[in-house]
């Protein structure tokens, strides 16, 4: 155990260094010649790094971030630093750059998750408007250690008078008047984006988009319809079913997800409609994010091996901050937390947040 929490650390300071923002670098051409001391400078040396612009991996490099810039990338022997520079072996290990989890409802024990498996930015597309803000600020502060967060707050969604999951943390809006108000008044609170949901008609959606540009920002999210919500201006589709509903085709099956009773409706998609809708996107700028490993997992080769895994690693004391019950949970081959509630700030001496940043409730979530 003792070998591989050594390792972790290793790999988790080379995911770090590397997932801090690129400026413009220079690669291979310079000479090694040391400089004076820089304790601000940090080099990985000796890392395979797969920079992922797909060419061919660099064996033996040599990595050099000046504060939170990437300054220079080459073979060792070829790039200069500062002689003073704080040098991270990374012989035998691999760098790239920091992942990027676009789609995500953070629970208070995930940042350090994140950071540990090499993600250091994510998308938090729907929680409590209040709390999510306050760990984007800790985060940023270092109050928290764990990735850059960008965030929507609570869910901004259409009538709907049936009960949801979602409902600690959804709006429902019935008027453009009323959608642009709630817009409006999240981008105040500071927001990153706004989260939209499917019940939203397109004149329920218009106002919102319209009220994200204004504020230089996006909607993101759910939508009834693909093709309805593009023509409404949302760039970001979350999940495959607007894609399934515009691709359908046919009256009787649209029909039958309306009133989910198609179970998969991405199997019932008709071919012959993707290339016009693919057209529309292009045109429109659309960005697709399908999640698809949460909605077909069950139907994946691998599922049992990855729960197995996840049940392992949740056994090592490494893991020991993540609250009782979701460990179980995971123990006992779950996919997640799902439809429990419990306090958001439950576990926070054991994740380090203070209990300032914890809201009045919470609900364990995903997919949303």
């Amino acid at each position: 155990m003792k070998s591989l929490e050594n390792l972790s650390v290793k790999r988790l300071a080379i995911f770090i260094a590397c997932g801090i923002a690129l400026a413009p670098l220079t690669s291979g051409s310079q000479t090694r010649r040391p400089g004076p001391a820089d304790p601000a400078v940090t080099v990985i040396e000796g890392a395979t790094l797969i920079d992922g612009n797909g060419g061919t991996a660099l064996k033996n490099s040599v990595i050099v971030i000046d504060g939170s810039r990437i300054r220079a990338v080459g073979a060792r022997g070829s790039v200069s630093y500062p002689a003073g520079a704080a040098v991270i072996k990374g012989d035998g290990l691999t760098a790239l750059p920091g992942l990027i989890d676009a789609h995500i409802h953070s629970l208070n024990f995930f940042p350090q998750l994140f950071l540990h498996f090499g993600v250091t930015t994510v998308y938090d597309t729907a929680n409590p408007t209040g709390w999510i803000i306050a760990q984007r600020e800790a985060l940023k502060t270092g109050r928290i250690k764990g990735p850059r967060m960008f965030v929507t707050g609570v869910v901004i969604d259409g009538p709907d008078d049936t009960g949801d999951r979602r409902d600690a943390y959804r709006v429902n809006v019935r008027t453009p008047d009323e959608a642009r108000m709630m817009a409006r008044s999240l981008l105040r609170q500071g927001v990153d984006g706004l989260k939209v949901y499917q019940h939203l008609t397109p004149d329920l959606l218009k106002p919102i988009v319209e009220e994200a540009h204004k504020a230089g920002t996006e909607a993101v999210g759910h939508s009834h319809d693909a093709r309805d919500a593009i023509l409404s201006g949302l760039k970001f589709i979350e999940h495959a079913t607007p894609i399934a509903h515009a691709t359908l085709g046919d009256p009787a099956k649209i029909k039958a997800m309306d009133e989910n009773r198609l179970r998969t409706p991405e199997a019932d998609m008709n071919p012959a409609l993707f290339g016009p809708l693919i057209d529309l996107m292009i045109k429109n700028g659309v960005y697709f994010n399908p999640t698809l490993t949460r909605s077909w997992i069950d139907a994946l080769p691998k599922r049992a091996q990855w729960l197995k895994q996840a049940a392992d690693l949740i056994e090592s004391p490494a893991y020991r901050f993540i609250p009782e019950a979701p460990r179980i949970l995971a123990a006992g081959g779950a996919r997640g937390v799902e439809g429990g509630s419990a306090d958001r700030g439950s576990g926070e001496e054991a994740a380090g947040v203070h209990a300032a940043l914890r809201p009045d409730r919470r609900q364990d979530h995903y997919g949303s």
